[in-house]
């Protein structure tokens, strides 16, 4: 059972609570939705592949996830990484890069740069099946085959000034 802070359209906390996949939200209520993009050393994107038992299961991603009660949103991006990919990456190698609204969630886009490697990853067969690191054209590819989530689109245009 998941708890989750409840915010307003601002990313103000409202000091209410809801428990994910049970209670319903109202037109004004939010939650956060954090997603990490990881991007190693040699400019490489690592993904996630989601498990079956999940919406969109088999499908490529980047990491993310629900921010829980108490959390800040950059705490809940951590976890998420840490618990499907095993990387423990520093809150200072966080770039935030952008916040929009989607529903009911306010969707937060986060991204470290670092000298990760596919060694480094160690997956949970719960949420996660599979990770691997691909070069911006391999993303694209995925993309257009139908592999990655239509909605992670938006990183084709976000890539570019963060690479070296």
């Amino acid at each position: 059972m998941e708890i989750i802070d409840l915010y307003n359209e601002k990313k103000e906390k409202l000091g209410k609570t809801f428990i994910r996949h049970q209670d319903k939200l109202l037109e004004n209520e939010y939650y956060l939705l954090e997603t990490g993009w990881i991007i190693n050393n040699k400019n490489e994107i690592l993904l996630t592949r989601r498990s079956f038992n999940k919406s969109h299961g088999g499908m490529w991603e980047a990491t993310a996830g629900h921010v829980k009660t108490g959390e800040t949103d950059l705490e809940g991006i951590q976890r998420e990484i840490q618990e499907e990919t095993g990387l423990e990456i520093k809150k200072e190698d966080f770039i935030f890069i952008k916040s929009y609204i989607k529903k009911n969630a306010i969707h937060d886009v986060w991204l470290a740069k670092g000298n990760y490697t596919i060694k480094d990853v160690k997956i949970d067969n719960e949420e996660v099946i599979g990770a691997k690191f691909v070069t911006i054209d391999e993303f694209k590819t995925m993309l257009k085959n139908g592999e990655i989530i239509e909605s992670l689109s938006y990183f084709i245009d976000i890539y570019p000034n963060y690479i070296n």
